[in-house]
C-alpha cells in the first residue's frame, strides 16, 4: 500500500468514527495502554557495513477492527442473539398462555352445554309427565287439525 492511500483511509476512518462517537481525544487516551504497532531495529551487515534494518509488527488486537463489515456483523449477531433468546422465548410463552386459555374456554363451554342439555332434557320429562297426568284425567283435550276441515268459513266476505 502506498502512504497516500493509508493516510486517506486513516482520515476516513477518523471522520467515521468522529461522526458515530463524537469528540474522540478523551476516548482514545482512555483506552490506550500500549502501542499495538512497534518498530524494531536490527543492524545487518552487507558487504562488512553494518546497515539499520526496520522492521514493524502487530502486538495485541487491534482497536479498530470493528469498523465497516465487523461493526455490521457484530450488531447482527446481538440482535440475532436477542431475537433468539429474548423474542422467541416471550412469544412461545404467550402462545402456551393463549393456547390454555383457549383449552380453558373450551372445557368451559362444553360443561356448560352438558348442563343446558341436562336441564332441558328434566323440563322435557316434567311437561311431558305433566301431559300424560292431564290426559289421564281428561283435563287436556287433542288441539283441532285445521286443514282436515272440510268447511272453511269466509270471514271477510260475507
Amino acid at each position: 500500500m502506498l502512504m497516500g492511500e493509508v493516510m486517506r483511509e486513516a482520515a476516513f476512518s477518523l471522520a467515521e468514527a468522529k461522526l458515530t462517537a463524537g469528540d474522540l481525544s478523551t476516548t482514545v487516551s482512555q483506552n490506550v495502554n500500549k502501542a499495538q504497532v512497534k518498530i524494531g531495529a536490527k543492524k545487518n551487515n552487507v558487504a562488512c557495513a553494518t546497515l539499520p534494518v526496520f522492521e514493524h509488527y502487530h502486538e495485541g488486537t487491534d482497536n479498530y477492527e470493528l469498523t465497516g463489515l465487523a461493526r455490521a456483523i457484530k450488531i447482527t449477531d446481538r440482535h440475532v442473539n436477542a431475537i433468539e433468546h429474548v423474542v422467541i422465548p416471550q412469544i412461545e410463552r404467550t402462545l402456551a398462555y393463549i393456547i390454555t386459555e383457549l383449552d380453558e374456554r373450551e372445557q368451559e363451554e362444553f360443561y356448560r352445554l352438558k348442563k343446558i342439555q341436562e336441564k332441558k332434557k328434566i323440563l322435557k320429562e316434567k311437561s311431558d309427565k305433566d301431559l300424560e297426568q292431564r290426559r289421564a284425567a281428561r283435563e287436556v283435550m287433542e288441539p283441532a287439525n285445521l286443514l282436515a276441515e272440510e268447511k272453511d268459513e269466509d270471514l271477510l266476505f260475507e
